[in-house]
Order: C-alpha cells, then sequence, then structure tokens
C-alpha cells in the first residue's frame, strides 16, 4: 500500500515593488514556515484473529499540538486492504459526522476528503463489520489526516 503524502513547494517568487516616491516599500510580512501551518497525524490496524474485532475505533487527534492556531481545514486519506475475500464496511467520522464510507472486500481502496468549516480536532476511524474468510478475520487499513491551520 502506498502512503499518501502532503507537499508544500514553491518554485521562485517574484516580488515586484511599485508606488510613488517617498518613504520606500515595506518588506512583505514573514508568515514563517508553511510547514508550520500544517499538522499531519497517522493511524493504522492490522488485524488477522480467529475472534470477531468489529466495530473497532481509532481517533486520531491534534488538540495538543495547535498551540492557539486554528483548523482550517482537514484532509483524511484512508487507505484499507481488506486482504481477505471477505468483506469490510468502515467510515470515517469528523465533526459529528460520517465524512467518509464504504466496503473493501477482494482488492484495497483508497479515498480522500476534505472538510472545511469546522474546527473539531478529533478524526475517527471505524471498522464497523469484518466478515470471517478461510476462518480467519483479516484486514488492515492506513490513515493520514493532515490539518490545515492558520
Amino acid at each position: 500500500m502506498g502512503a499518501g503524502a502532503g507537499a508544500v513547494g514553491g518554485g521562485g517568487m517574484a516580488i515586484a515593488n511599485s508606488g510613488g516616491g517617498g518613504g520606500g516599500d515595506s518588506p512583505p510580512p514573514d508568515n514563517g514556515d508553511p510547514a508550520d501551518q500544517i499538522i499531519i497525524r497517522t493511524a493504522s490496524d492490522n488485524v488477522n484473529s480467529l475472534t470477531p474485532v468489529a466495530p473497532k475505533s481509532i481517533t486520531v487527534d491534534a488538540a495538543d499540538e495547535l498551540a492557539g492556531r486554528r483548523i482550517r481545514r482537514v484532509r483524511v486519506r484512508l487507505e484499507f486492504d481488506p486482504v481477505d475475500p471477505g468483506p469490510e464496511t468502515f467510515d470515517v467520522t469528523y465533526s459529528g459526522r460520517v465524512i467518509l464510507s464504504g466496503t473493501a472486500q477482494n482488492a484495497p481502496r483508497s479515498d480522500q476528503v476534505d472538510v472545511v468549516g469546522t474546527t473539531d480536532t478529533q478524526v475517527i476511524i471505524r471498522v464497523l463489520s469484518s466478515e470471517q474468510a478461510e476462518g480467519t478475520f483479516t484486514y488492515r487499513w492506513n490513515a493520514t489526516v493532515t490539518y490545515f491551520l492558520e
């Protein structure tokens, strides 16, 4: 499974100052390093069990890293591999609502969603059901949650 990653990059930047004579132009404000405006958290699970392991949830939380900054947007990327032929259903909840849901069966799947307009710090990834196949309940998933800050 590949891992999703966010990148902030830039080519050259040109600043053109124009204006009348007199007092000179002010330098542009220093907004700091763009990487300081992003928090990336990851979570994963790998299940291979003879007994049922669903429903099961894992919470991703960035509250401890906000340091007075506000969340402007949250991106969730989920890569889910059912491993065996039995289906698994899952969902992702953010700010009290389901923002991703689906069923993985026979092949890995990858989903991504961006949510704007809420400042909740918690994303909950849940496996709602897992069907036994070949004597075991088997699946694995990886999630990347990117918090874009102001």
